[in-house]
């Protein structure tokens, strides 16, 4: 019985390395689709602030039933201040900044896709209290509970 000798550049042995190959990046491919899905859980960092308010500042909580992202902005007598972005169907905590302390707010809603604005009623606060504010499927719904 004779045996076959491959050589490197027969036919046999660029299937075999093509297998090879293959096979490897598969097995790539399954490392990082497990890797990249970890790295994706929320488990990790929040983006809210904890739940806990210090005598310095106000919590604002903004809970949106809207259905696209806004932007949230306080406006204190002719100053407007940018607290941040609030995502669809989700629930935002902001942290009210010390200078405002104690200035009547009233709170304006951006919605980032179309642009349009509204605008709360203004209340007043103190240091240490909690704000919720309640965003509804239309925005002129929305209100502030402020207790």
């Amino acid at each position: 019985m004779t045996r076959q000798r491959t050589f490197p550049n027969s036919r046999t042995s660029r299937v075999a390395q093509r297998g090879r190959n293959c096979a490897t990046a598969m097995l790539l491919a399954a490392f990082a689709t497990v890797w990249l899905g970890g790295c994706a859980t929320t488990r990790g960092r929040s983006s809210t602030l904890p739940d806990y308010v210090d005598d310095q500042h106000a919590q604002l909580t903004v809970a949106s039933n809207y259905g696209h992202d806004v932007s949230v902005y306080l406006i204190a007598g002719a100053s407007r201040s940018r607290l941040g972005n609030v995502q669809a169907f989700s629930t935002r905590v902001f942290r009210l900044p010390q200078y405002l302390n104690g200035v009547p707010l009233r709170v304006v809603l951006e919605c980032r896709d179309s642009r349009t604005l509204h605008e709360t009623r203004e209340f007043s606060w103190e240091r240490g209290q909690r704000i919720a504010l309640a965003l509804e499927p239309h925005l002129t719904l929305s209100r502030v509970i402020a207790p």
